[in-house]
């Protein structure tokens, strides 16, 4: 799922569109193969989730236009303030004594030590908005790093390589052992968890691909 980029001629980006539809295909065959298994309710909390995913990377693209003008406006009244100083700073020409050129470079001292502190105001006003966006990308990485887990531990149960037996504690998850009868039930099962930890992949990437900044 992804699209061309004409102008240099590579795949480069993410299509949410097309994630969408191939997570609901997955859903799909998760429940028609295995139906009532704890796979399959985990598939569908996925698409879900997608959803979440798609809207929110999507809001990641557009500028807080809000926030912009209030920021630009902190940072214009920020730089004005040293030039106001400039202003109404009654400096002589001319030094009558040792005492008025140290008292001046003691004055140039204090100000140099506040444009440092004016500066680092400004910079962290101009960050404000990539860490919001940052802050709402991770709640749903969150959700995204928690379903794969969950996906991992259904795909480590049904390993044939280990000797682990298979607790089921309620009625869906019973139904999902049962539907495992054969060697090809379990092939389809182990594909299909890969399917999805390779969507939950897709899926944060999504956020990667909205970010410009790289901090």
């Amino acid at each position: 799922p992804m699209i061309r980029d004409g102008s240099r001629g590579k795949y480069r980006e993410l299509r949410p569109e097309s994630l969408r539809k191939t997570l609901k295909l997955f859903s799909k065959h998760i429940s028609e193969k295995f139906p009532g298994s704890g796979l399959s309710g985990v598939s569908t909390e996925l698409e879900e989730t997608a959803l979440v995913c798609i809207e929110t990377s999507g809001k990641l693209f557009r500028p807080l236009w809000g926030l912009r003008i209030a920021v630009w406006f902190c940072v214009v009244l920020l730089i004005s303030l040293p030039l106001d100083a400039l202003l109404l700073l009654d400096t002589p020409i001319k030094f009558d004594s040792l005492s008025d050129f140290t008292q001046l470079m003691q004055a140039a001292d204090a100000g140099f030590n506040l444009l440092l502190l004016l500066a680092g105001a400004a910079l962290f006003l101009t960050s404000v908005e990539s860490r919001i966006k940052r802050q709402r990308a991770l709640v749903v990485l969150d959700e995204l790093r928690s379903l794969a887990h969950v996906i991992d531990m259904h795909q480590v149960s049904k390993d044939p390589a280990m000797d682990i037996p298979l607790v089921d504690t309620g009625s869906r998850e019973a139904a999902g052992s049962q539907t495992i009868r054969s060697t090809a039930d379990l092939w389809h099962y182990l594909s299909f968890c890969t399917d999805l930890l390779s969507m939950v992949g897709k899926l944060a990437a999504l956020f990667a691909q909205c970010q410009t900044d790289r901090t």
